[in-house]
């Protein structure tokens, strides 16, 4: 190739690198994974059902691109729990991973019980995104066989065994005694649990995160993560367990800001290999990510 033919192979090649970028969506190892993180879409429900079909619909879309393994709604799933009109909603955006057989593991918030005495059972949410709903999927427990509020899913993935829980909104005792459980008979699983209320953008716990905390979190040395919603904003904490192991604890809530959310979520890429995950966030309906230190970083070595 003649020297002049060389010079201007190049400048193409680069000037179409600068146009085209890689897609940080694409950027997934062989042995990399994806969970998504769904923040509350309450207002989704309730005023802007478009949004929550936006993002629904990308990541049925990207399933197979991004190799997501789970997706996880951190809860205040509708806005009003007496409203049959946002529980449809928000139902016929979430069967779109099911057409696709994307499993989601959905915690429950505030507003998505009409009672939180002992017929929570009895909610809403069971009607519409009853335990039945998980089919064959990776659901691997549950605390009452009649509610999805308290379940697990474990799987392996590269290599390692990941358990995801979900305990409820201001957990009961025997709910705690039952997540105990579930993690002690799991001591090879690295746990991430999920639940709505926890702690608040500062790394403050929420009165229900530190019931959490002291009465299951930190008790146990597979623990690596507690994901939650609820109070608005982002927030990243570590702490460690009673067995030295790091507990790196993240908030995710956009509700407050423009439609209820402007549609951003959570893309997790787990990197079994390294021990690590990288965490941004992403908004189909806007196709833009947010890119400041509590939207994206890395947990992990």
């Amino acid at each position: 190739m003649g020297k002049r033919l060389t010079f201007w192979f190049f400048l193409t090649f680069f000037v179409v690198a600068l146009c085209f970028p890689v897609s940080a969506e694409t950027e997934t190892s062989s042995s990399s994974f994806t969970v998504i993180v769904l923040p509350d879409t309450q207002g989704y429900s309730d005023s802007h059902p478009e949004i929550f079909r936006s993002q629904t619909s990308w990541i049925s879309e990207n399933n197979q691109k991004l190799n997501i393994k789970l997706v996880v709604h951190l809860g205040d799933v509708v806005e009003h729990p007496e409203s049959v009109e946002e529980w449809r909603r928000a139902k016929e955006a979430m069967d779109t991973l099911e057409e696709k057989e994307v499993t989601a593991l959905m915690a429950f918030g505030n507003h998505d019980y009409t009672t939180l005495g002992e017929e929570r059972a009895k909610n809403p949410f069971n009607e519409y995104f009853p335990v039945s709903r998980y089919g064959n999927s990776i659901l691997s427990g549950t605390y009452r066989t009649d509610s999805a509020d308290n379940v697990f899913v474990a799987f392996e993935e590269g290599g390692q065994r990941y358990l995801f829980l979900t305990v409820e909104y201001r957990p009961r005792e025997e709910v705690l005694a039952w997540a105990n459980g579930v993690l002690e008979g799991h001591p090879e699983h690295l746990a991430v649990i999920v639940t709505h209320s926890y702690m608040w953008a500062n790394g403050f716990r929420t009165s229900s995160g530190d019931d959490i905390w002291h009465g299951l979190a930190k008790k146990h040395s597979n623990v690596r993560m507690v994901l939650c919603g609820h109070v608005p904003g982002a927030g990243v904490e570590a702490d460690y367990g009673e067995n030295g192991n790091k507990v790196t604890q993240i908030l995710s809530n956009y509700q407050y800001y423009s439609n209820g959310g402007n549609g951003f979520l959570r893309i997790m890429t787990f990197y079994p290999e390294e021990g690590k995950v990288r965490v941004r966030t992403y908004s189909p309906y806007l196709d833009s990510y947010k890119s400041n230190e509590a939207n994206e970083f890395t947990v992990g070595s």
